[in-house]
């Protein structure tokens, strides 16, 4: 599968590399911003890239990393890692939300109720989404037959990440490969 996988990438105008650690996947995703002289980029929501400590490493290389998804922003705003795979921000209220905004953004905005503060944060990542020179998602599952990528999103934040900016970076587990589409609707059922 993950020959095939690399053959339909590349014959698709994409390219693909097979890391085969944590460090082998940080330093291939690092020399591809650098190659693309990234500075600042917008990255959907992926275990894998946490895992692997990207972030990080494209920090300390000066990049400037924004999460888009609304729970993995409100961590990164409190330098925080995820507590829960499915709902990272989980042991956050509205309240300690508000809080957070409050002190992180310098604002006096009404940030009172669930809609306020996701206003709040739609608002400032459409700058970084317009703004960003690259952006990074995982993905949920990812055809050999023809190198689709199957993203499940909730806020549209993974679409935005992959077609605002001009380069988009997939991150996905040898788990996350199945052999063509037909097999998408299984997994997602």
């Amino acid at each position: 599968l993950v020959q095939r996988l690399s053959e339909s990438v590349t014959r698709n105008g994409g390219h693909f590399f097979f890391a085969r650690d944590a460090q082998e996947a940080r330093q291939y995703i690092q020399d591809v911003c650098k190659r693309h002289h990234v500075r600042s980029l917008v990255k959907g929501k992926s275990m894998t890239s946490e895992e692997i400590h990207l972030n990080a490493a494209l920090e300390h290389d000066g990049i400037r990393v924004v999460e888009t998804d609304l729970a993995e922003f409100i961590l990164q705003a409190a330098d925080e890692q995820p507590s829960h795979i499915i709902a990272p921000a989980i042991h956050y209220s509205r309240e300690r939300i508000t809080a957070l905004f409050r002190r992180k953004f310098q604002t006096d905005l009404p940030l009172d109720t669930g809609e306020d503060l996701t206003r709040f944060a739609r608002e400032r990542l459409r700058e970084d989404f317009l703004a960003a020179d690259a952006g990074i998602t995982g993905a949920n599952l990812v055809s050999a037959g023809c190198g689709s990528l199957l993203l499940v999103e909730s806020e549209a934040n993974i679409r935005l990440t992959c077609i605002a900016p001009p380069l988009h970076i997939a991150l996905s587990g040898l788990e996350k490969i199945v052999p063509s589409r037909r097999e998408f609707a299984p997994f997602i059922e």
